[in-house]
């Protein structure tokens, strides 16, 4: 189970940082009609409840035999995820100044090289920022797991954990001990990660 959760969450991490970087280069750095409307649907994607999601993605799972299976979950964690990481990139990428874009197209870089070598290892507190929110969100989500796996062989951590009550009793003892377990991997990742939260991000870059 906790394979499971890792890989679920890192799956869902990984999409989520890539497309939200996309996303936030290309809505900071192109004027294209609808911007602004899109940024407002991605913030309304937030005011809908989880609940009412749940029966929409298992139909859309089942038709494409996605259910009981592993990357069905990292699909339906990354979607749910999305909007707010692409809120956050655009945020980062609007603090980058502008005249880094330009330098790179007077020396013929393409806008996706100007991207790729200068703006986002810029961007690196932001990508750091980023990942840690949508994996701990996906480590600690129970309901979409508990619903969409019901083998238990792809079952998470989460659903490992409430399944340790029985119909009579609750083994506080027991949850306690595999909850502390639970949150050890998100402590190493975040020690591990926490210098890119305070590095700055464009110290130095223009000179």
């Amino acid at each position: 189970m906790t394979i499971n959760s890792l890989l679920t969450s890192l799956g869902a991490a990984l999409v989520c940082t890539i497309f939200a970087c996309l996303a936030g280069y290309g809505i900071t750095r192109f004027q294209f009609t609808g911007k602004a409307q899109f940024l407002g649907f991605l913030l309304l994607t937030q005011m809908l409840p989880s609940v009412m999601l749940i029966v929409p993605f298992y139909a859309v799972l089942s038709n494409y035999g996605l259910t009981n299976n592993l990357w069905g979950l990292i699909i339906v964690y990354a979607a749910t995820n999305l909007a707010f990481s692409t809120w956050m990139m655009v945020g980062y990428f609007r603090t980058i100044p502008l005249e880094l874009d330009e330098a790179a197209r007077i020396d013929g870089a393409s806008h996706f090289r100007t991207f790729r070598q200068i703006v986002l290892p810029l961007t690196t507190p932001g990508i750091a920022a980023v990942a840690v929110f949508v994996l701990i969100n996906c480590w600690n989500e129970y309901m979409y797991a508990a619903v969409l796996m019901s083998n238990d062989a792809n079952k998470t951590l989460t659903v490992g954990i409430m399944a340790l009550n029985s119909q009579y009793q609750v083994h506080w003892n027991d949850m306690m001990a595999a909850s502390t377990v639970s949150c050890l991997p998100l402590l190493i990742l975040f020690l591990l990660f926490q210098r890119y939260f305070i590095a700055g991000m464009t110290g130095g870059a223009v000179k």
